[in-house]
Protein backbone atom coordinates (compact mmCIF):
# COMPACT_ATOMS: atom_id res chain seq x y z
CA UNK A 1 0.00 0.00 0.00
CA UNK A 2 1.35 3.39 -0.99
CA UNK A 3 1.49 5.91 1.87
CA UNK A 4 2.49 9.54 1.65
CA UNK A 5 4.50 10.80 4.61
CA UNK A 6 4.03 14.07 6.47
CA UNK A 7 6.53 16.06 4.41
CA UNK A 8 4.68 15.50 1.14
CA UNK A 9 1.38 16.32 2.79
CA UNK A 10 2.81 19.47 4.37
CA UNK A 11 4.01 20.65 0.95
CA UNK A 12 0.48 20.47 -0.40
CA UNK A 13 -1.27 21.86 2.70
CA UNK A 14 1.00 24.41 4.31
CA UNK A 15 3.50 25.06 1.56
CA UNK A 16 1.62 24.10 -1.53
CA UNK A 17 2.20 27.50 -3.07
CA UNK A 18 5.53 28.15 -1.46
CA UNK A 19 8.60 27.86 -3.62
CA UNK A 20 12.02 26.80 -2.42
CA UNK A 21 14.72 28.01 -4.77
CA UNK A 22 17.00 25.10 -3.85
CA UNK A 23 14.97 22.42 -5.58
CA UNK A 24 11.71 21.81 -7.40
CA UNK A 25 8.75 22.05 -5.03
CA UNK A 26 5.98 22.33 -7.60
CA UNK A 27 2.66 21.50 -5.86
CA UNK A 28 1.41 18.02 -6.67
CA UNK A 29 -1.84 16.28 -5.74
CA UNK A 30 -1.58 14.35 -2.48
CA UNK A 31 -4.12 12.09 -0.82
CA UNK A 32 -4.97 13.76 2.48
CA UNK A 33 -5.32 10.43 4.24
CA UNK A 34 -2.46 8.85 2.31
CA UNK A 35 -4.84 6.05 1.32
CA UNK A 36 -6.22 7.16 -2.06
CA UNK A 37 -3.40 6.24 -4.43
CA UNK A 38 -5.31 7.50 -7.50
CA UNK A 39 -5.04 11.10 -6.25
CA UNK A 40 -1.28 10.80 -5.89
CA UNK A 41 -0.74 8.92 -9.15
CA UNK A 42 -2.92 10.68 -11.73
CA UNK A 43 -0.40 13.55 -12.25
CA UNK A 44 2.73 11.47 -11.63
CA UNK A 45 4.88 10.96 -14.75
CA UNK A 46 5.95 7.59 -13.33
CA UNK A 47 2.63 6.32 -11.99
CA UNK A 48 -0.28 7.63 -14.11
CA UNK A 49 -0.70 4.13 -15.61
CA UNK A 50 -1.91 2.86 -12.21
CA UNK A 51 -5.06 5.05 -12.26
CA UNK A 52 -8.04 3.02 -13.47
CA UNK A 53 -11.39 4.45 -14.59
CA UNK A 54 -13.82 3.92 -17.47
CA UNK A 55 -14.71 7.45 -18.61
CA UNK A 56 -13.24 10.13 -16.37
CA UNK A 57 -11.46 10.68 -13.03
CA UNK A 58 -12.32 13.86 -11.06
CA UNK A 59 -11.40 15.12 -7.62
CA UNK A 60 -11.65 18.37 -5.67
CA UNK A 61 -10.83 19.41 -2.12
CA UNK A 62 -10.02 22.08 0.43
CA UNK A 63 -7.02 22.18 2.78
CA UNK A 64 -6.77 24.24 5.97
CA UNK A 65 -3.53 24.71 7.94
CA UNK A 66 -4.65 27.57 10.16
CA UNK A 67 -2.98 25.98 13.19
CA UNK A 68 -0.48 23.62 11.61
CA UNK A 69 2.24 21.57 13.28
CA UNK A 70 3.53 20.58 9.84
CA UNK A 71 3.73 24.08 8.37
CA UNK A 72 5.30 27.33 9.47
CA UNK A 73 2.60 29.42 7.79
CA UNK A 74 -1.18 29.38 7.72
CA UNK A 75 -2.79 28.51 4.43
CA UNK A 76 -6.15 27.80 2.84
CA UNK A 77 -5.64 25.82 -0.34
CA UNK A 78 -8.10 24.66 -2.99
CA UNK A 79 -7.17 21.68 -5.16
CA UNK A 80 -8.90 20.02 -8.08
CA UNK A 81 -7.97 17.66 -10.88
CA UNK A 82 -9.37 15.67 -13.80
CA UNK A 83 -8.03 12.86 -15.98
CA UNK A 84 -9.37 11.27 -19.16
CA UNK A 85 -8.19 8.81 -21.79
CA UNK A 86 -8.43 9.66 -25.48
CA UNK A 87 -7.77 6.30 -27.02
CA UNK A 88 -4.23 5.32 -26.01
CA UNK A 89 -3.41 8.91 -24.93
CA UNK A 90 -3.76 9.68 -21.22
CA UNK A 91 -4.37 13.32 -20.18
CA UNK A 92 -4.48 14.93 -16.74
CA UNK A 93 -5.04 18.46 -15.42
CA UNK A 94 -4.35 19.78 -11.91
CA UNK A 95 -5.10 23.15 -10.28
CA UNK A 96 -3.87 24.35 -6.87
CA UNK A 97 -4.65 27.79 -5.40
CA UNK A 98 -3.74 29.45 -2.12
CA UNK A 99 -6.37 31.90 -0.86
CA UNK A 100 -4.41 32.97 2.22
CA UNK A 101 -5.51 36.58 1.91
CA UNK A 102 -5.33 39.90 0.13
CA UNK A 103 -4.41 43.31 1.51
CA UNK A 104 -4.53 46.68 -0.19
CA UNK A 105 -4.95 50.41 0.30
CA UNK A 106 -2.41 52.33 2.35
CA UNK A 107 -3.24 55.98 3.07
CA UNK A 108 -1.71 57.87 6.00
CA UNK A 109 -1.28 61.56 6.82
CA UNK A 110 0.65 62.88 9.80
CA UNK A 111 1.58 66.43 10.88
CA UNK A 112 4.29 67.20 13.44
CA UNK A 113 4.88 70.88 14.17
CA UNK A 114 5.37 72.45 10.73
CA UNK A 115 6.10 69.15 8.95
CA UNK A 116 3.39 67.28 7.13
CA UNK A 117 3.81 63.76 5.76
CA UNK A 118 1.26 62.14 3.45
CA UNK A 119 1.61 58.59 2.10
CA UNK A 120 -0.72 56.70 -0.22
CA UNK A 121 -0.34 53.36 -1.92
CA UNK A 122 -1.46 49.75 -2.34
CA UNK A 123 -0.06 46.39 -1.28
CA UNK A 124 -0.87 42.79 -2.11
CA UNK A 125 -0.37 39.96 0.38
CA UNK A 126 1.11 36.59 -0.58
CA UNK A 127 -1.17 34.20 -2.49
CA UNK A 128 -0.94 32.32 -5.74
CA UNK A 129 -1.82 29.31 -7.84
CA UNK A 130 -0.31 26.41 -9.80
CA UNK A 131 -1.51 24.63 -12.96
CA UNK A 132 -0.17 21.36 -14.34
CA UNK A 133 -1.00 19.33 -17.47
CA UNK A 134 0.18 15.78 -18.13
CA UNK A 135 0.11 13.60 -21.21
CA UNK A 136 1.01 9.92 -21.11
CA UNK A 137 1.46 7.21 -23.71
CA UNK A 138 2.68 3.72 -23.00
CA UNK A 139 5.14 3.89 -20.09
CA UNK A 140 6.19 7.53 -20.72
CA UNK A 141 4.71 10.61 -19.06
CA UNK A 142 5.41 14.30 -19.78
CA UNK A 143 4.12 17.10 -17.55
CA UNK A 144 4.25 20.86 -17.87
CA UNK A 145 3.55 23.11 -14.86
CA UNK A 146 3.43 26.79 -13.97
CA UNK A 147 3.37 28.27 -10.47
CA UNK A 148 2.62 31.94 -9.76
CA UNK A 149 2.95 33.57 -6.34
CA UNK A 150 2.49 37.18 -5.32
CA UNK A 151 5.53 38.54 -3.51
CA UNK A 152 4.03 39.59 -0.20
CA UNK A 153 3.85 43.33 0.43
CA UNK A 154 5.10 44.31 -3.02
CA UNK A 155 3.26 45.89 -5.92
CA UNK A 156 3.28 49.24 -4.12
CA UNK A 157 2.88 52.65 -5.66
CA UNK A 158 2.56 55.87 -3.71
CA UNK A 159 3.79 59.36 -2.89
CA UNK A 160 5.20 60.77 0.36
CA UNK A 161 5.49 64.56 0.73
CA UNK A 162 7.32 66.26 3.59
CA UNK A 163 6.87 70.03 4.08
CA UNK A 164 9.04 72.11 6.42
CA UNK A 165 9.85 75.82 6.82
CA UNK A 166 12.83 75.76 4.46
CA UNK A 167 12.20 73.00 1.94
CA UNK A 168 9.71 70.59 0.45
CA UNK A 169 10.69 66.99 -0.25
CA UNK A 170 8.50 64.69 -2.35
CA UNK A 171 9.32 60.97 -2.58
CA UNK A 172 7.38 59.03 -5.18
CA UNK A 173 7.64 55.29 -5.61
CA UNK A 174 6.82 55.02 -9.28
CA UNK A 175 6.53 51.24 -9.42
CA UNK A 176 7.44 48.14 -7.51
CA UNK A 177 7.02 44.59 -8.80
CA UNK A 178 7.41 41.49 -6.65
CA UNK A 179 6.25 37.99 -7.50
CA UNK A 180 7.50 34.48 -8.26
CA UNK A 181 6.92 32.66 -11.53
CA UNK A 182 8.04 29.06 -11.84
CA UNK A 183 7.59 27.12 -15.11
CA UNK A 184 8.68 23.48 -15.12
CA UNK A 185 8.77 20.57 -17.56
CA UNK A 186 9.11 17.01 -16.23
CA UNK A 187 9.33 13.63 -17.93
CA UNK A 188 9.46 10.09 -16.59
CA UNK A 189 9.04 6.45 -17.54
CA UNK A 190 8.80 2.98 -16.00
CA UNK A 191 11.26 0.17 -16.65
CA UNK A 192 11.53 -3.39 -15.44
CA UNK A 193 14.92 -5.01 -15.04
CA UNK A 194 14.25 -8.58 -14.02
CA UNK A 195 12.19 -8.43 -10.84
CA UNK A 196 13.22 -4.83 -10.09
CA UNK A 197 10.99 -1.89 -11.08
CA UNK A 198 12.71 1.38 -11.98
CA UNK A 199 11.02 4.78 -12.33
CA UNK A 200 13.54 7.33 -13.70
CA UNK A 201 12.59 10.98 -14.23
CA UNK A 202 14.15 14.34 -15.10
CA UNK A 203 12.96 17.96 -14.91
CA UNK A 204 13.98 21.48 -15.87
CA UNK A 205 12.55 24.67 -14.39
CA UNK A 206 13.08 28.37 -13.80
CA UNK A 207 12.34 30.15 -10.52
CA UNK A 208 11.84 33.73 -11.72
CA UNK A 209 11.72 36.41 -9.01
CA UNK A 210 11.16 39.91 -10.44
CA UNK A 211 11.72 42.52 -7.74
CA UNK A 212 12.04 46.05 -9.07
CA UNK A 213 11.38 49.47 -7.65
CA UNK A 214 11.83 52.98 -8.98
CA UNK A 215 11.74 55.99 -6.66
CA UNK A 216 11.90 59.70 -7.52
CA UNK A 217 12.83 62.11 -4.73
CA UNK A 218 12.43 65.83 -5.41
CA UNK A 219 13.79 68.35 -2.93
CA UNK A 220 13.66 72.13 -3.21
CA UNK A 221 17.10 72.18 -1.59
CA UNK A 222 18.95 69.27 -3.26
CA UNK A 223 17.27 68.72 -6.61
CA UNK A 224 15.87 65.46 -7.97
CA UNK A 225 17.27 61.97 -7.38
CA UNK A 226 16.12 58.83 -9.17
CA UNK A 227 16.79 55.50 -7.43
CA UNK A 228 16.18 52.16 -9.14
CA UNK A 229 16.56 49.00 -7.10
CA UNK A 230 16.76 45.69 -8.92
CA UNK A 231 17.06 42.70 -6.58
CA UNK A 232 15.53 40.37 -9.16
CA UNK A 233 17.00 36.94 -9.63
CA UNK A 234 16.27 33.75 -11.52
CA UNK A 235 17.20 30.28 -10.35
CA UNK A 236 17.93 27.75 -13.09
CA UNK A 237 16.74 24.41 -11.74
CA UNK A 238 17.17 20.95 -13.17
CA UNK A 239 17.45 17.48 -11.75
CA UNK A 240 17.05 13.78 -12.25
CA UNK A 241 16.34 10.76 -10.14
CA UNK A 242 14.78 7.34 -9.98
CA UNK A 243 12.80 5.08 -7.74
CA UNK A 244 13.70 1.41 -7.31
CA UNK A 245 11.19 -1.12 -5.98
CA UNK A 246 12.26 -4.61 -4.97
CA UNK A 247 9.95 -7.62 -5.31
CA UNK A 248 7.42 -7.84 -2.47
CA UNK A 249 8.20 -10.37 0.19
CA UNK A 250 5.72 -12.34 2.25
CA UNK A 251 5.25 -9.51 4.78
CA UNK A 252 7.37 -6.58 3.60
CA UNK A 253 8.09 -4.50 0.49
CA UNK A 254 11.27 -2.41 0.23
CA UNK A 255 11.85 0.53 -2.09
CA UNK A 256 14.64 3.02 -2.66
CA UNK A 257 14.98 6.37 -4.40
CA UNK A 258 17.74 8.80 -5.28
CA UNK A 259 17.54 12.36 -6.58
CA UNK A 260 20.15 14.84 -7.77
CA UNK A 261 19.02 18.48 -7.94
CA UNK A 262 20.94 21.46 -9.31
CA UNK A 263 20.15 25.14 -8.75
CA UNK A 264 22.07 28.12 -10.12
CA UNK A 265 21.28 31.74 -9.31
CA UNK A 266 23.14 33.60 -12.04
CA UNK A 267 21.48 37.01 -11.97
CA UNK A 268 23.02 40.12 -10.51
CA UNK A 269 21.41 42.41 -7.95
CA UNK A 270 21.52 46.00 -9.11
CA UNK A 271 20.97 49.36 -7.44
CA UNK A 272 20.98 52.53 -9.52
CA UNK A 273 20.98 56.04 -8.04
CA UNK A 274 20.96 59.13 -10.21
CA UNK A 275 21.00 62.79 -9.11
CA UNK A 276 19.86 64.81 -12.09
CA UNK A 277 20.80 68.15 -10.60
CA UNK A 278 24.41 67.16 -9.84
CA UNK A 279 24.86 65.03 -12.98
CA UNK A 280 26.00 62.02 -10.93
CA UNK A 281 24.96 58.36 -10.90
CA UNK A 282 25.91 55.20 -9.02
CA UNK A 283 25.40 51.54 -9.91
CA UNK A 284 26.03 48.64 -7.50
CA UNK A 285 26.11 45.05 -8.75
CA UNK A 286 26.19 41.75 -6.81
CA UNK A 287 26.58 38.04 -7.55
CA UNK A 288 24.57 34.82 -7.20
CA UNK A 289 24.79 31.30 -5.77
CA UNK A 290 24.75 27.63 -6.73
CA UNK A 291 23.33 24.62 -4.88
CA UNK A 292 23.65 20.90 -5.55
CA UNK A 293 21.53 18.45 -3.55
CA UNK A 294 21.85 14.67 -3.48
CA UNK A 295 18.99 12.86 -1.70
CA UNK A 296 18.96 9.09 -1.07
CA UNK A 297 15.75 7.61 0.40
CA UNK A 298 14.56 4.25 1.71
CA UNK A 299 11.14 2.95 2.70
CA UNK A 300 9.55 -0.32 3.73
CA UNK A 301 5.91 -1.40 4.07
CA UNK A 302 5.27 -4.17 6.60
CA UNK A 303 1.94 -6.03 6.83
CA UNK A 304 1.89 -7.97 10.10
CA UNK A 305 -1.81 -8.74 9.74
CA UNK A 306 -4.20 -8.33 6.82
CA UNK A 307 -5.85 -5.15 8.12
CA UNK A 308 -2.74 -3.30 9.34
CA UNK A 309 0.21 -1.86 7.39
CA UNK A 310 3.19 -0.24 9.11
CA UNK A 311 5.59 1.86 7.02
CA UNK A 312 8.99 3.33 7.79
CA UNK A 313 11.11 5.64 5.68
CA UNK A 314 14.33 7.61 5.90
CA UNK A 315 15.84 10.45 3.89
CA UNK A 316 19.39 11.83 4.06
CA UNK A 317 19.85 14.88 1.79
CA UNK A 318 23.37 16.20 1.22
CA UNK A 319 23.30 19.84 0.17
CA UNK A 320 26.36 21.61 -1.23
CA UNK A 321 26.04 25.41 -1.33
CA UNK A 322 28.49 27.78 -3.01
CA UNK A 323 27.82 31.43 -2.15
CA UNK A 324 29.59 34.60 -3.17
CA UNK A 325 28.71 37.92 -1.58
CA UNK A 326 30.50 40.70 -3.40
CA UNK A 327 29.71 44.12 -4.75
CA UNK A 328 31.13 46.27 -7.49
CA UNK A 329 30.20 49.95 -7.55
CA UNK A 330 30.42 52.10 -10.68
CA UNK A 331 30.13 55.86 -10.14
CA UNK A 332 29.76 58.54 -12.80
CA UNK A 333 30.32 62.22 -12.04
CA UNK A 334 30.24 64.43 -15.10
CA UNK A 335 32.64 62.77 -17.55
CA UNK A 336 34.51 60.71 -14.91
CA UNK A 337 33.68 57.03 -14.34
CA UNK A 338 35.01 55.16 -11.30
CA UNK A 339 34.70 51.39 -10.72
CA UNK A 340 35.42 50.03 -7.24
CA UNK A 341 35.07 46.58 -5.72
CA UNK A 342 33.71 46.52 -2.20
CA UNK A 343 36.26 46.20 0.59
CA UNK A 344 34.10 43.60 2.30
CA UNK A 345 32.86 40.46 0.58
CA UNK A 346 32.69 36.72 1.19
CA UNK A 347 33.11 33.41 -0.60
CA UNK A 348 31.79 30.30 1.16
CA UNK A 349 31.20 26.62 0.50
CA UNK A 350 28.70 24.94 2.82
CA UNK A 351 27.72 21.30 3.18
CA UNK A 352 24.41 20.57 4.92
CA UNK A 353 23.31 17.07 5.94
CA UNK A 354 19.57 17.07 6.72
CA UNK A 355 18.33 13.67 7.97
CA UNK A 356 14.66 12.83 8.47
CA UNK A 357 12.67 9.74 9.38
CA UNK A 358 8.99 8.91 9.03
CA UNK A 359 6.66 6.28 10.45
CA UNK A 360 3.09 5.52 9.34
CA UNK A 361 0.37 3.14 10.48
CA UNK A 362 -2.70 2.24 8.40
CA UNK A 363 -5.66 0.34 9.83
CA UNK A 364 -8.42 -0.98 7.59
CA UNK A 365 -11.10 -0.50 10.23
CA UNK A 366 -13.95 -1.72 8.03
CA UNK A 367 -14.57 -2.72 4.44
CA UNK A 368 -15.15 0.90 3.40
CA UNK A 369 -13.16 2.72 6.11
CA UNK A 370 -9.38 3.15 6.42
CA UNK A 371 -7.49 5.18 9.06
CA UNK A 372 -3.93 6.53 8.79
CA UNK A 373 -1.62 8.11 11.39
CA UNK A 374 1.86 9.29 10.39
CA UNK A 375 4.76 11.27 11.79
CA UNK A 376 7.79 12.85 10.14
CA UNK A 377 10.81 13.35 12.41
CA UNK A 378 13.26 15.98 11.17
CA UNK A 379 16.62 15.80 12.94
CA UNK A 380 19.08 18.67 13.44
CA UNK A 381 21.08 19.66 10.38
CA UNK A 382 24.81 19.03 10.45
CA UNK A 383 26.56 21.92 8.70
CA UNK A 384 30.17 22.25 7.56
CA UNK A 385 31.21 25.66 6.23
CA UNK A 386 34.47 26.83 4.72
CA UNK A 387 34.48 30.55 4.02
CA UNK A 388 36.87 33.30 3.06
CA UNK A 389 36.17 36.86 4.14
CA UNK A 390 37.84 39.86 2.58
CA UNK A 391 37.73 43.02 4.69
CA UNK A 392 39.88 46.07 3.96
CA UNK A 393 42.38 43.92 2.03
CA UNK A 394 42.55 41.47 4.94
CA UNK A 395 41.86 37.82 4.05
CA UNK A 396 40.34 35.56 6.73
CA UNK A 397 39.64 31.83 6.36
CA UNK A 398 36.98 30.28 8.59
CA UNK A 399 36.07 26.61 9.10
CA UNK A 400 32.96 25.79 11.14
CA UNK A 401 31.14 22.62 12.19
CA UNK A 402 27.65 23.17 13.57
CA UNK A 403 24.46 21.36 14.50
CA UNK A 404 21.51 23.55 13.51
CA UNK A 405 17.97 23.15 14.89
CA UNK A 406 15.48 21.25 12.78
CA UNK A 407 13.13 24.24 12.92
CA UNK A 408 13.26 27.86 14.01
CA UNK A 409 13.31 28.17 17.79
CA UNK A 410 13.93 24.46 18.28
CA UNK A 411 17.01 22.95 19.93
CA UNK A 412 16.25 19.37 18.98
CA UNK A 413 14.24 17.57 16.30
CA UNK A 414 10.90 18.58 14.85
CA UNK A 415 7.81 16.37 14.44
CA UNK A 416 5.13 16.88 11.78
CA UNK A 417 1.98 14.79 12.24
CA UNK A 418 -0.68 13.60 9.81
CA UNK A 419 -3.98 11.96 10.69
CA UNK A 420 -6.47 10.95 8.03
CA UNK A 421 -9.24 8.64 6.91
CA UNK A 422 -10.65 7.24 3.70
CA UNK A 423 -14.34 6.39 3.40
CA UNK A 424 -15.79 4.78 0.27
CA UNK A 425 -19.21 6.38 -0.03
CA UNK A 426 -20.04 4.27 -3.09
CA UNK A 427 -18.12 2.14 -5.56
CA UNK A 428 -17.18 5.25 -7.54
CA UNK A 429 -17.14 8.00 -4.88
CA UNK A 430 -14.44 8.30 -2.20
CA UNK A 431 -14.26 10.74 0.71
CA UNK A 432 -10.64 11.54 1.67
CA UNK A 433 -9.85 13.69 4.71
CA UNK A 434 -7.10 14.72 7.12
CA UNK A 435 -7.50 16.15 10.61
CA UNK A 436 -4.33 17.19 12.41
CA UNK A 437 -5.71 16.44 15.86
CA UNK A 438 -2.45 14.96 17.16
CA UNK A 439 -0.37 17.93 16.02
CA UNK A 440 -2.86 20.40 17.50
CA UNK A 441 -2.90 18.56 20.82
CA UNK A 442 0.89 18.80 20.97
CA UNK A 443 0.82 22.49 19.98
CA UNK A 444 -1.87 23.58 22.37
CA UNK A 445 -1.27 21.44 25.43
CA UNK A 446 2.27 20.06 25.37
CA UNK A 447 3.98 23.39 24.73
CA UNK A 448 1.56 25.99 26.10
CA UNK A 449 -2.14 25.29 26.74
CA UNK A 450 -3.01 28.96 26.25
CA UNK A 451 -1.20 29.33 22.93
CA UNK A 452 -2.76 28.60 19.56
CA UNK A 453 0.37 26.94 18.19
CA UNK A 454 1.36 29.22 15.33
CA UNK A 455 0.46 32.59 16.79
CA UNK A 456 1.92 34.52 19.70
CA UNK A 457 -1.50 35.70 20.82
CA UNK A 458 -2.42 34.19 24.18
CA UNK A 459 -5.94 33.39 25.28
CA UNK A 460 -7.38 32.14 28.56
CA UNK A 461 -10.76 31.21 27.09
CA UNK A 462 -11.18 27.44 27.53
CA UNK A 463 -13.61 27.05 24.63
CA UNK A 464 -11.33 29.00 22.33
CA UNK A 465 -8.53 26.58 23.18
CA UNK A 466 -10.87 23.67 22.47
CA UNK A 467 -11.86 25.20 19.14
CA UNK A 468 -8.26 25.76 18.09
CA UNK A 469 -7.43 22.19 19.05
CA UNK A 470 -10.34 20.20 17.66
CA UNK A 471 -11.77 22.31 14.81
CA UNK A 472 -8.68 23.51 12.96
CA UNK A 473 -6.92 21.88 10.03
CA UNK A 474 -9.86 19.79 8.87
CA UNK A 475 -9.10 19.18 5.18
CA UNK A 476 -11.07 17.05 2.76
CA UNK A 477 -11.49 16.05 -0.86
CA UNK A 478 -13.99 14.05 -2.92
CA UNK A 479 -12.86 11.57 -5.58
CA UNK A 480 -15.21 10.46 -8.37
CA UNK A 481 -14.38 7.72 -10.88
CA UNK A 482 -16.85 7.25 -13.75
Amino acid sequence: MKIKNAVALAMLLGGGIALNAQESTMPAPVSLSGLVSEVEDFMDVNAFQDVTFEKVFVYAGWSDTTNSSSSSTSSNTFNMGVAKNFGSLYTGLFFNADFTGFKNTITTETTTNSKKTTATGEATDGNGFAISALVGFGNIGIKGSVLFKNGGSGNNTGTTTTVSDNSTTSTETEWTQKYELYPEIRAGMNLEVGDIALSPYAYFGLDINPNYSSTKTTSSSYGTTFTKDDSSHTWILFGLGSGLALPEGEMAAHSFAAALDFAFDTDERNTYSTNSSANTSTKTTGYGNSIVTFTPEWSVDITPIETVTVSFGASLPFKFINETTAHTTTSVSGTTTTTEKADTYKNSVTTDIEPSFNADVVWQAAEKLGVHVGAEFTLPTFEIENSTDYTANLKTNTHTFEFKPASSGSSDFNIAWTTGLRFDLTKNVIFDASWNIIGDLFNNFTNDPTNSGTTTTTTTNFWEIVGKTFFHEVSFLIVIKL
